[in-house]
């Protein structure tokens, strides 16, 4: 009977050059973010970190981290560089960011609404 569940750990694709295979999924994907980026004149002072710099930063951070799960859990090779630890740290560092700035912003929310009551 053939086996058609085979387990991951066991057979595991052997990429002949991991390094240049992992700069090549980073420079694509590079390059796919930067033929979506669009000019967008805004005349509202911005923060440092917003929205939307947070989440962009936090897209990237799961990028890294989905790289990452493929070079542990899909080849026998693994190239230098993995940023996959470093980008669980970065995503869990914005999202704790974004959240207190949230509960910053209903802080004021609450304190303004109840003063001009």
């Amino acid at each position: 009977m053939l086996n058609y569940f085979h387990n991951y750990q066991v057979d595991k694709l052997d990429i002949l050059r991991p390094d240049l295979a992992n700069f090549s999924i980073i420079c694509l994907f590079m390059f796919i973010i930067m033929c979506s980026m669009t000019k967008r004149r805004c005349y509202k002072q911005q923060m440092i970190l917003d929205t939307n710099h947070t989440q962009h930063l936090k897209g990237i951070a799961i990028f890294f981290v989905f790289v990452g799960h493929l070079w542990v859990h899909v080849s026998q090779t693994k190239p230098f560089l993995v940023f996959s630890g470093e980008a669980v740290s970065l995503f869990l560092l914005l999202s704790g960011f974004g959240l207190s700035m949230s509960v910053d912003v209903k802080k004021d929310v609450a304190y303004f609404s109840h003063s001009f009551v």
